[in-house]
């Protein structure tokens, strides 16, 4: 397929697993998470752009940025469909939008994503202009009014959650997959809080790979006046590295 060849808008269906289900039958947020970052992957399948072919040129693409809104959180059984399009480009940054439907057609998930495609050898951000000119993207069909921003950091030491990075966290591109910072820090948060709150928007700012073997820790800080709000950040304890930031919102 060539980049001529690229649907604009591209399309998903995902049945929910009972193993990919909390206790509450609902999915995982990590897990509906994977499947956005495989959509966007199905969309430029068996192009240029794909894993396969930016390997053969030396270069990658990484998930940079993220927000994530949950308008109803899918459950055991259902089946979802999820949209999926380009929309441009902001400086180093590949812009990519996602809808996610129930069966019936509700939007009941959104969020908006910026990547970086990474020369392989020097793990430099390349400037996607010079490679995106024959992308196809919509403008004007935003998700949100903004694009994913820069979180400021946690100001306190206050520790949530450890963890150690294991063989079956690593992804293709041999670091730290970027749905188990997701994963750990929805862990970070004990049984009852969940027993009495669901997660309403998630935002991440990546910032350095984590590798096998890396301990890990989540610093928490409780960050919002009037709502529900958490900022997050993963570091890790060999080097005092900041691996990844993020905010969450809670209902």
């Amino acid at each position: 397929m060539n980049s001529q060849s690229i649907p604009v808008i591209y399309k998903e269906n995902y049945k929910v697993r009972s193993y990919e289900c909390d206790f509450q039958a609902r999915i995982f947020p990590h897990i509906l998470y994977s499947y956005l970052l495989n959509a966007a992957w199905g969309h430029v399948r068996d192009t240029e752009f794909s894993y396969q072919g930016l390997e053969k040129k030396g270069q990658f693409w990484v998930v940079s940025r993220f927000l994530m809104e949950f308008l109803k959180i899918p459950e055991w059984d259902d089946t979802i469909t999820i949209e999926t399009w380009g929309k441009g480009i902001e400086k180093l940054f590949a812009l990519r939008d996602y809808v996610v439907y129930s069966e019936n057609g509700a939007e009941i998930c959104k969020a908006t994503s910026a990547w970086l495609m990474l020369d392989r050898n020097t793990l430099r951000p390349l400037k996607p202009a010079l490679f995106l000119d024959n992308f196809p993207v919509i403008s004007g069909r935003d998700v949100f009014p903004r694009i994913p921003s820069k979180i400021e950091p946690v100001s306190g030491n206050t520790v949530s959650y450890t963890s150690k990075v294991a063989f079956s966290d690593i992804d293709v591109n041999r670091h730290l997959n970027a749905s188990i910072y997701m994963k750990w820090i929805i862990d970070s948060y004990p049984r009852k809080f969940h027993e009495n709150h669901k997660l309403k928007s998630i935002e991440f700012n990546y910032m350095a790979e984590g590798g096998l073997g890396d301990e890990i820790r989540i610093l928490v800080e409780e960050s919002g006046k009037e709502t529900l709000r958490f900022t997050n950040s993963l570091v890790r304890t060999g080097d005092n590295q900041e691996l990844c930031r993020a905010i969450t919102e809670w209902e």
